[in-house]
């Protein structure tokens, strides 16, 4: 994959993925995990948030736009497909 299709692909990648893969390596790290188990940690925690960002889980999106209505900001949501 070229330097471009990488940085494209991270580009399309929702913030929210990244910051559970990066707390997933640190739980991994923390215990010391064998590779099978921390494989498995890793594929059911993003599997289950993957069904819920998919399956529409709108309760963080209500609770970011009440928060964002509380100091008067903007609503700014990112979805990603």
């Amino acid at each position: 994959m070229t330097t471009q299709k990488i940085a494209s692909a991270t580009a399309t990648k929702p913030g929210w993925y990244f910051t559970l893969v990066d707390k997933i390596q640190e739980v991994v790290r923390k215990f010391d995990l064998p590779e099978d188990i921390s494989t498995e940690f890793r594929s059911v925690t993003l599997d289950v948030a993957r069904d819920q960002f998919k399956a529409g889980c709108k309760s963080g999106v209500a609770w970011l736009k009440r928060e964002q209505a509380k100091k008067g900001l903007g609503v700014q949501v990112a979805v990603a497909a």
